[in-house]
Parts: C-alpha cells; structure tokens; sequence
C-alpha cells in the first residue's frame, strides 16, 4: 500500500553518505500510519547502524508554493 502522495530522494554530490528525502501525504494520519509502518521500520534498521553524527532529523515543512511541469 503506497501512503505518500509523492516521494523524492536526492543525495548530496559532494558527500554521498548525506541524504534528504521529501514525502507529501495526504494529512496527518498517513502522515503517522507510514511512519509506524513495516516498510520504515526496515528502511530505519539498514540506516541506523551506519548513522556517523548522531540520529537522522526528520523535519516538517508546509509547501507554500509550487508548480507542476504538467501546467504549462
């Protein structure tokens, strides 16, 4: 079951172990359901041991502003 309405993943260039993804959800509640699913609990269990400077920081933005290539 795909919870997120768009996921993106970008790796930083000049340091490849530095990583931000970005996910919209539909609201809170699948907001909270993907992060208590099955798919993060083994994405975080890859990740964790390899962590250099302390935990990975999850950050909440609010989108403001956008623009899709569609609506030309």
């Amino acid at each position: 079951m795909r919870l997120s309405q768009m996921y993106l993943a970008w790796q930083q260039k000049d340091d490849p172990t530095r990583f931000i993804h970005l996910f919209i959800f539909a609201d809170k509640a699948t907001q909270e359901r993907h992060g208590q699913s099955e798919a993060v609990k083994r994405f975080e269990a890859v990740y964790s041991p390899e962590l250099v400077d302390g935990d990975a920081v999850c950050t909440d933005y609010e989108m403001i502003a956008g623009r899709s290539r569609s609506a030309r």
